[in-house]
Formats: structure tokens, C-alpha cells, sequence
């Protein structure tokens, strides 16, 4: 394992793009594939999904091996994958095992649920049809999630007790330990979290180069744009310590990225930043 960090570290050092706000990248693309697409990380392996001849597949990589999976996985956390082919699976890369799960009732009537999110045991994901639910692969149970107030939530990743996302068209965390929502003004979709600082996507309509789809960080109260070096759309997935993944599109296609991002105080330096106010609501489990 500490061979493969090295690697992922090694490559972000010597083999990848540099912008100018400090932050450092590198495209990733399935070999073969026509599409490829970053969706989680955990240490030195990132997990996604390709489309190629045969439709659309998962991947792991290490950071020295591409590992194929029948299905896209869209998060990991340790040595647990998850995806989906319409039910949630979970994935474990030790055993090669994999479990299915899923067929439940959501809030607004859909069944077949897609997995986003992963920590622990917990796994957050969107039921078919709309509405968002928490499965906790231990216990076997479901906890549909709909923030107070709102007509439609969307939530995506989960690390310990916080589960992100927005709920009609405001940022939103959810905190599993006290139950209570925490709404935020940022410009988009909280997609996924790792400590204090989280990562979302956001439609930039005045954008003088044209690029509607762009990412952000929030570090609890700056927003900071994140943007690919001449990407016509930007798709940020997730976080893990100061490295975020995702993919973009441009003239040649879509491909994954994986990128390293400059600490929150450097950020603020270099005036990137906006600030923005958040407001607290609480409520029971709905």
C-alpha cells in the first residue's frame, strides 16, 4: 500500500499539470475507454466508472494498475467499494466479494436505490424516483433523509457523522449524531465532505469563457471555484484530505482527474476565496 501512495504521490509531483492557484492535477483516462469518469477516493486508490464497447463499466486504481469491475463504482472507503446496477453494491477489494442491496421503498416512491457515498458502515444514495436514504450495511436498515422544509433533497457523500448535499438548490449537511440539519448559501451542490472541507459543482452562467459546469470548495465559510485548465465543464466528485477527484469535459472527450489542492490558509491568501453566511435549522429524523 505504501508503494501505491508513493506512486499517486510521484505522479502529482513530476508528471502533472500545475495551474496557477497552486493546485496541482493530472488526467486520468480508463485505457481503452471512450469516457472516464473519477468518482471516489480513499488514500492512494481512486474508483470510478468507463464507457467503452461493452457499455458502461467500474474501475480501481492504484495508482500503478487499472482493476476492471462489472459495474461503475461511485465511492470507497478502506478496503469498501460501493456502485450500482440499479440495487447498491458493496464491493470489498481484500475478498472480491460483493453484496447487493436496494430494493426499498424512498419518499417520494422509488425503489432501486444508487449509492453516492461511503463511511463505515453507513452509505448514503438516491432511491430511483427521487429522495435521498441512508442504508447501514450492518444493521440491514434504511433511513429515508428529507431536509425540514423542503420539497426535494439530494444528498451525496457522508464522512463520520455528516451527510452533504442540497436541498432545493442550497447547500445542506446533515448530522447524524444530534439529527440536525445545517443549511448553507453556496452556489451549488455539497457532492461530497471529508473533515472541514467539502467539494461541489455548481452552474456558472456568467462565466466569460463559456464553461457553465464548474466545481468548488468550501472550508466552512470561503467558497473557492475550482476549475481544469481548459475544461468546458468541470464535475467535482470527491475529497480525501487535501487530494479531490472527478472528471471534466473538453474538445477531446470526458476524462477523470485526480488533483492535489493548496491547504485552506493558502487559498485565502491567494484570494480566491468569497465569503458567504450559513444558517443552522434543526429537526428530528424525518
Amino acid at each position: 500500500m505504501k508503494n501505491r501512495i508513493l506512486a499517486m504521490f510521484l505522479w502529482l509531483l513530476l508528471g502533472a499539470v500545475r495551474p496557477a492557484q497552486g493546485m496541482t492535477w493530472m488526467r486520468l483516462d480508463y485505457p481503452g475507454a471512450v469516457e472516464t469518469r473519477v468518482y471516489g477516493i480513499d488514500g492512494g486508490t481512486v474508483v470510478g466508472a468507463y464507457y467503452a464497447s461493452a457499455g458502461w463499466r467500474g474501475f480501481i486504481y492504484d495508482g500503478e494498475t487499472w482493476f476492471d469491475y462489472q459495474s461503475p463504482l461511485t465511492g470507497i472507503d478502506g478496503r469498501n467499494a460501493i456502485g450500482n446496477n440499479f440495487l447498491g453494491i458493496l464491493y470489498n477489494l481484500d475478498t472480491q466479494q460483493t453484496t447487493t442491496f436496494g430494493m426499498i421503498a424512498t419518499p417520494l416512491g422509488g425503489r432501486y436505490f444508487f449509492p453516492h457515498g461511503i463511511s463505515g458502515s453507513n452509505i448514503i444514495g438516491q432511491g430511483f424516483g427521487g429522495g435521498s436514504v441512508l442504508y447501514n450495511s450492518e444493521t440491514n436498515t434504511y433511513l429515508p433523509l428529507m431536509a425540514p422544509g423542503s420539497s426535494y433533497t439530494t444528498l451525496w457523500g457522508i464522512d463520520g457523522d455528516t451527510v452533504v448535499g442540497a436541498a432545493d438548490g442550497r447547500g445542506v449537511l446533515y448530522h447524524l449524531d444530534s439529527q440536525t440539519w445545517t443549511f448553507v448559501d453556496v452556489p451549488g451542490c455539497f457532492v461530497d465532505i471529508d473533515g472541514n472541507t467539502l467539494v461541489g459543482n455548481y452552474k456558472d452562467y456568467e462565466n466569460e469563457n463559456g464553461q457553465l459546469d464548474r466545481g468548488f470548495l468550501f472550508d466552512g465559510s470561503e467558497w473557492t471555484p475550482f476549475d481544469i485548465p481548459g475544461a468546458l465543464g468541470v464535475f467535482m466528485q470527491g475529497i480525501d484530505g487535501t487530494t479531490v477527484v472527478g472528471f471534466y469535459d473538453d474538445t477531446e472527450g470526458t476524462h477523470g482527474f485526480i488533483a492535489t489542492i493548496p491547504e485552506p490558509a493558502t487559498v485565502l491568501l491567494l484570494g480566491l476565496g468569497m465569503a458567504l453566511g450559513a444558517r443552522q435549522k434543526h429537526s428530528g429524523r424525518q
